[in-house]
C-alpha cells in the first residue's frame, strides 16, 4: 500500500477517535525501529479510547498521566527497560511514536511506527 494513503488512513482514524459521536477504542499495535539494537522490533500495543481519555496497555493495564491534544497521545510507561516512569508520545498525524530505554549507558530515545489493528495483540 503507498505510505501516503496509510498515512491520512492512520490520521482519519485517531481524529474520528477524537469525534463525540463515535465511543469506540482505538487499537495500536507499534513497533521499535530506531534506537539501541537490543530495543528493535520490541512491540507495544494499546488501545486509546478518547471518550474516557484513557490509554490501557495490551495487558489492560491502564497508563497513567494520559494527555490529549489534536495532534498527539502522550501517557507515562514503566516496563522492564526502563527504571520510574516515562513519557511516550504517539503522533496523531503519522503513527510515529518516540520514548526512551535504559542502557548500561544510560537513557537513550526511542522510537518507532504505529498502526491501527482490530484489537490489541
Amino acid at each position: 500500500m503507498h505510505l501516503p494513503f496509510l498515512r491520512k488512513s492512520f490520521f482519519l482514524a485517531l481524529m474520528a477517535a477524537s469525534s463525540p459521536a463515535i465511543s469506540a477504542p482505538v487499537y495500536l499495535s507499534c513497533v521499535i525501529d530506531s534506537g539501541p539494537h537490543f530495543s528493535i522490533g520490541s512491540p507495544l500495543t494499546f488501545t486509546f479510547d478518547e471518550t474516557t481519555n484513557e490509554v490501557l496497555w495490551g495487558n489492560g493495564v491502564p497508563a497513567k498521566g494520559v494527555y490529549v491534544t489534536s495532534t498527539e497521545i502522550s501517557f507515562l510507561h514503566s516496563g522492564h527497560l526502563n527504571k520510574g516512569l516515562v513519557s511516550i508520545s504517539i503522533s496523531r498525524t503519522d503513527g510515529r511514536f518516540s520514548t526512551t530505554v535504559l542502557t548500561m549507558g544510560g537513557e537513550q530515545p526511542v522510537s518507532g511506527t504505529c498502526k491501527l489493528t482490530d484489537k490489541t495483540l
